[in-house]
């Protein structure tokens, strides 16, 4: 697949690294991408035998999470995440009680051990300014990709997604922003909640040891678990090649950035009946997520939206052909590629996949 990388530029979020391909003059397919990932993490599906024929078309835009790229320089020191500090969890507290609770505990007790005899309990804290700022979930979705978008010339209507965990949660966003813009959005592992108190914790220790240590293997285990749930057994391979990525392509203190804002995601799954585009919500069978994914779908729209079980953790991996099949038909329904022909269906096999609505 032949791509174009860009730099978008943003006012508040640095250059944003995008990589295009095919006739910009067509109808976008958008990919975003979850952490522990960038853009290539698609690439293998989307070069999948059963997918050439859809895609091309689309003009394909893929959008990196700021310092998630091959080789990313460390973006600037003050967007390290600073614990409870941090801007990204600040933003997180109003609407998460199990954030509030713990930030509470740890500043009651690093402040009672610390305490300046001069300083008093009741005494606000004053932020730190910061010249650069990593955008929230929030901010992903509904600043960055329309930002980028505009910048690249693209067409802004009828915007057919891809996301998978975080970049599904991204893109749930940048459709409930954008209303009428987005067509359709194949969601993989999607959870539109904040995260819960063990995922919470998890994700904390996770950043914390990304940015003291660098990539390490604490870090590394729970972004396994993350991406392969209860198939990484299984998946030896796989798991060895994502693991050589971690260590030699990512970096691991802007990894820890994405990581930190993924835990202080905000809760909107109150908000997903709004929502006006058509929604194919995918999850895997041995996936660490296949229960957050179910309670998102349950909030949906039944009349615009569907889930799909497969087989295995990872389904781009596990089960490319039922996925490509799944999707060809979801376009399908939104009146796009009707000249494609499922390749299954041309040689007389059946679809076996689990479909729910």
């Amino acid at each position: 697949m032949e791509e174009t990388k860009e730099l978008v530029k943003t006012d508040q979020y640095g250059d944003i690294t995008v990589f295009v391909s095919g006739d910009r003059k067509l109808r976008v397919f958008l990919t975003v991408h979850d952490i522990g990932q960038n853009h290539k993490s698609f690439h293998k599906f989307l070069l999948h035998e059963d997918m050439k024929a859809i895609l091309s078309k689309f003009c394909i835009v893929q959008i990196t999470v700021p310092g998630q790229e091959e080789g990313a320089e460390t973006l600037p020191n003050d967007t390290t995440p600073s614990g409870f500090g941090s801007p990204a969890m600040q933003r997180a507290f109003a609407e998460s009680p199990v954030l509030r609770r713990a930030a509470s505990l740890k500043r009651s007790v690093s402040f009672k051990k610390n305490r300046p005899a001069s300083v008093s309990e009741d005494e606000p804290v004053k932020p730190v300014q910061r010249s650069y700022k990593f955008p929230t979930m929030q901010e992903m979705g509904t600043e960055v990709i329309p930002q980028v978008l505009a910048a690249l010339g693209c067409k802004t209507k009828d915007v057919v997604g891809l996301g998978v965990g975080a970049g599904a949660n991204i893109l749930c966003r940048y459709a409930m922003k954008t209303a009428y813009d987005v067509l359709g959005l194949c969601l993989l592992e999607c959870s539109a909640e904040s995260a819960g108190f063990l995922e919470w914790g998890q994700e904390k220790i996770a950043s914390l040891q990304l940015n003291m240590k660098g990539m390490n293997p604490t870090s590394e285990s729970y972004l396994i678990w993350h991406h392969y749930g209860n198939a990484k057994h299984h998946k030896l391979a796989e798991v060895h090649a994502f693991h050589d990525n971690l260590y030699k392509t990512m970096n691991p203190r802007n990894l820890a950035c994405f990581v930190e804002t993924y835990m202080a995601r905000t809760n909107f799954i109150d908000k997903l009946k709004t929502m006006k585009c058509r929604v194919l919500m995918v999850t895997g069978s041995r996936s660490a997520h296949m229960k957050d994914v179910e309670r998102t779908y349950s909030a949906m729209d039944r009349q615009n939206s569907e889930i799909l079980k497969l087989d295995g953790g990872d389904v781009m991996d596990d089960n490319p052909e039922k996925l490509a099949e799944s999707m060809l038909f979801f376009l399908q329904g939104l009146g796009l590629v009707a000249s494609v022909v499922s390749r299954k269906i041309s040689r007389g096999s059946s679809f076996t996949g689990s479909f729910s609505q």
